[in-house]
């Protein structure tokens, strides 16, 4: 390529070999396929997708339902994979609701091998791989049955494609193929959960062709006066931007979101009349809304560290490639890993509302840089002597972290000591392999054995889960309980939204008190006093279903029935005395079933 020279010192072989990616398979397969099954139980957001997977089973293709109510919040494909893979193996169970996200997470992984290969030589596209499958954040969330993961690796696909048409027209070739999957890939991403793909790819592809049609250009600004040189550099961005975009063919993407995305959102928009009102508040007036400082603006760099972690260690010297000089044959590829994390990081930092789970799609190009960083101080920068000590300290910094920790888990968890010690004894063996392989065998070696540490370590802690998670607080127990204290035709209902996992498990409608219609026309009310409209609500549909039926049976948690207690005191004291006659309360906390008759004698009343 015309672009790339020997001057860096970076392996020069970018062909991308079978053999490479076969590997990398293989631990994704190892590590991305550990107990995916029922050992660990669904999370609140999984049973939202194994429930709605589960009723799109039974007809609701088009219009996601949850519950048996619209469940427009997230975008469907990720309820279509499961409910496909279910229809497969013939059930909706821990298992196929997890299985897209571990598939996605290994895609992710040889991807980025792939993509790494290309822009920085086989060594660099290796290391990268096992670091994508080693890193703390991709085995976690390869784990969760959550559409994330799903639209990350759309998302990283569409990079992957948006570089390779890059890269011709860079070579004055035709982009149109690859151009072609780049959209396809960016359609998929914004199915498999929201419309946020959009200004995750825009932001950093404009940030990128900015760059690009100033790069090399610069003696061409005019800087006699400040006016005539922001002038200039307009003019010339100007033109470099439509250069490049109409070689983007947007009309042919155009065309292909429309198919893709725009064919669903008809459907849905034809049965659900309000569809786009709520879309609207769901995605534009709540990202409005939360745009804000009630979380520090650089919130989401401590988390991007601990989520590539433990090769995160190089990602500051990864940041600082793009802008040395030995790179300067390369400064393509790496802009462009630049642009892809740095754009993305802005659009997930404005909001106030941050989780680790949003800046998933940004963890790839820190992965990519992380690997680059450490093959280049590793390889190229530092000498052995220097490797050695520096082995020395993160050698002496681990003992002294897991000395801490073993305290803690002595003191909180002693029966997790012995789990504690296996993953002590991993992580120091690996390091001290790891130091041995790289001096004695070679680089890609000393990583392996990193990657191999950090495996076992995940099996341990994610063995360790059912041992550490209170059993009143599975939702599988719960299930059982409310099975045994209720009759199979009874009615039931929950105060408030059900919680998602315990209506899979109880494999039945729980109807909620109040409905979402219900809560959004109470919530859209111009007055004061909204979650005192919001209880009364709830407690004016309880007293009617109380009145309605010989059994009727009402679950929620002790603490969220003493608010609704004194809430009832202020607003009227019928509320109260109807929780009083009716023993519609619990002075223990946990699970509680409530029943506005006498129980038979063997069915138990209450159970916790």
């Amino acid at each position: 390529m015309p672009y790339k020279t020997e001057n860096s010192g970076i392996d020069q072989d970018n062909r991308v070999y079978w053999l490479d990616l076969l590997l990398v398979a293989v631990f994704c397969a190892a590590f991305f396929g550990f107990r995916l099954g029922s050992y660990v139980p669904l999370s609140e957001d999984e049973g939202f997708v194994a429930v709605t997977a589960r009723e799109t089973l039974d007809g609701n293709w088009i219009v996601p339902h949850f519950n048996t109510q619209i469940h427009l919040q997230k975008f469907p494909l990720m309820y279509w994979m499961v409910a496909g893979v279910s229809a497969v193996f013939g059930q909706v169970n821990e298992w196929t609701v997890r299985l897209p996200s571990a598939l996605a997470s290994g895609g992710i992984a040889l991807w980025l091998t792939f993509l790494s290969t290309r822009m920085f030589g086989r060594l660099t596209g290796v290391v990268t791989g096992l670091a994508t499958v080693s890193s703390i954040g991709m085995l976690w969330f390869s784990h969760l049955g959550i559409p994330d993961m799903l639209m990350t690796f759309f998302i990283t696909a569409c990079f992957v494609f948006l570089y390779l048409s890059l890269e011709h027209i860079q070579e004055e070739k035709s982009p149109r193929l690859t151009l072609f999957f780049a959209y396809s890939a960016l359609a998929l991403a914004i199915l498999a959960k929201t419309p946020v793909p959009i200004p995750v790819i825009l932001l950093p592809t404009l940030g990128f062709l900015v760059w690009l049609s100033l790069a090399g250009r610069w003696e061409r600004i005019d800087r006699s006066s400040p006016s005539k040189r922001l002038t200039s550099t307009l003019v010339l961005t100007a033109k470099g931007l439509g250069f490049y975009l109409k070689r983007l063919h947007l009309f042919m993407g155009l065309i292909i979101l429309i198919l893709i995305v725009g064919s669903w959102i008809l459907g849905v928009v034809l049965s659900v009349p309000d569809a786009i009102e709520r879309w609207h508040e769901e995605y534009l007036a709540r990202y409005l809304d939360y745009l804000g400082t009630s979380e520090p603006f650089l919130y989401d760099v401590p988390q991007i560290f601990l989520l590539t972690l433990p090769w995160s260690v190089f990602l500051p010297l990864g940041l600082t490639l793009p802008f040395r000089k030995i790179f300067k044959d390369r400064r393509f590829e790496l802009m462009f890993i630049f642009f892809w994390l740095v754009g993305g990081f802005l659009f997930f930092s404005l909001p106030s509302d941050k989780s680790p789970y949003q800046i998933l799609p940004i963890l790839p190009p820190a992965i990519v840089l992380s690997a680059a960083g450490m093959v280049f101080a590793l390889e190229h920068w530092l000498k052995r002597k220097s490797v050695f000590i520096i082995y020395t300290i993160i050698i002496t910094v681990t003992l002294l972290a897991l000395g801490i920790g073993y305290h803690y888990i002595d003191t909180h968890y002693s029966h997790l000591v012995d789990q504690y010690r296996v993953i002590a004894a991993v992580l120091i063996f690996a390091q001290f392999v790891s130091l041995f392989a790289y001096i004695r065998i070679h680089l890609l070696a000393s990583v392996t054995a990193i990657a191999l540490a950090v495996g076992v370590c995940f099996a341990v802690v994610w063995s360790v889960i059912p041992r550490v998670t209170d059993p009143n607080r599975d939702p599988r127990v719960a299930a059982k309980l409310i099975r045994n204290a209720i009759d199979t035709d009874s009615p039931l209902y929950s105060i408030g939204p059900a919680y998602p996992p315990l209506v899979f498990y109880l494999d039945r409608t729980i109807p909620q008190i109040p409905s979402d219609q219900q809560i959004t026309k109470t919530f859209s009310m111009d007055n004061a006093g909204k979650k005192g409209d919001l209880t009364e609500l709830e407690l004016l549909n309880v007293i009617e279903l109380l009145g309605q039926s010989e059994r009727v049976y009402l679950i929620t948690s002790d603490d969220r029935y003493q608010v609704v207690q004194s809430d009832a005191r202020r607003h009227k004291s019928i509320f109260y005395e109807t929780l009083r006659i009716n023993k519609f309360y619990s002075e223990d906390k946990g699970l509680v079933i409530f029943s506005n008759r006498p129980a038979p004698a063997t069915s138990p009343r209450t159970t916790k």
